[in-house]
C-alpha cells in the first residue's frame, strides 16, 4: 500500500518518468514492501528553490500503512537518494520523507 510522491523542478520525458517509477517501486524492497501495491507518481519540472538555488532537486515523500525502524527508513532513503542521483539530483538536494498510515483502504477494502 506504499504511494511515492516525487515532486523535483527537473523535466522528465514521458520514458524517463516511467523508468524512474519503475525504479523507485522497487526501492521499498529494503523494508519488505513489494511493488504489487505500490503507488507512483513523478511531478516534474515544478518551480522550486532549496538553499537558495534552483539547481535540480527533489521531495520524494514515501507514505506506507503502519510503523517502520529508523534503520528501515535509511536503507530506503540511501536507496531513494542513489536513484535520484541517477537522475540528475544529488543527494543534498533530495528529502525524502515519510508518513506512516494508520489506515489504507482500496476497492472497497480496508488493510
Amino acid at each position: 500500500m506504499p504511494f511515492i510522491d516525487v515532486k523535483t523542478n527537473v523535466a522528465f520525458s514521458k520514458e524517463k518518468a516511467d523508468e524512474l517509477m519503475k525504479e523507485l517501486s522497487g526501492s521499498l524492497k529494503a523494508i519488505g514492501k513489494s511493488e504489487t501495491y505500490v503507488m507512483c507518481a513523478v511531478n516534474d519540472a515544478l518551480k522550486m528553490r532549496f538553499q537558495g538555488s534552483d539547481e535540480p532537486m527533489a521531495i520524494v515523500e514515501v507514505k506506507l500503512l503502519g510503523k517502520g525502524t529508523k534503520d528501515g527508513y535509511a536503507k530506503v532513503t540511501e536507496n531513494i537518494c542513489g536513484i535520484m542521483q541517477s537522475y540528475g539530483v544529488e543527494g543534498k538536494r533530495c528529502y525524502v520523507k515519510y508518513d506512516e498510515v494508520e489506515h489504507w483502504g482500496m476497492d472497497s477494502f480496508m488493510f
